[in-house]
């Protein structure tokens, strides 16, 4: 039972840094872009993540490459699943802007609301 938690959890950590990868990766525009330069441009409309909240921009690339999932850890609770990003700015487009870009919430929610997370368990624990 504990190996196919860890293993159900695994899947679960894989999916969630993959679903916030493609929800960083939804708008790509370089409004202020000049060169190597890149400049102070507007957010532009018209991306959305599965639930209809807005993405951030994609300029760099570096959100894409910056998001990680973390190693499965085991605390009193069970099993953790997570992924972060690893860019400086990223915690900022979640939490400080009025407007808020998401892409992690939006990953977590999914795996929640669509029943993955759930699944992903019931199948591994199905193998025992």
């Amino acid at each position: 039972m504990d190996e196919a938690a860890y293993r159900a959890t695994r899947r679960i950590t894989n999916e969630l840094t993959r679903q916030a990868i493609e929800n960083a990766s939804r708008v790509v525009v370089d409004p202020g872009q000049k060169g190597n330069s890149l400049t102070v441009g507007a957010h532009v409309f018209g991306g959305q993540n599965w639930d209809g909240s807005e993405p951030p921009n994609r300029r760099t690339g570096n959100l894409v490459k910056n998001i990680h999932g973390n190693p499965v850890t085991k605390g009193f609770n069970g099993y953790t699943a997570s992924a972060v990003s690893e860019a400086e700015y990223s915690r900022d487009l979640e939490t400080k802007y009025k407007v808020k870009y998401l892409f992690m919430t939006p990953a977590r929610n999914y795996l929640v609301q669509s029943g993955l997370a759930r699944a992903y368990l019931v199948e591994e624990l199905k193998k025992v």
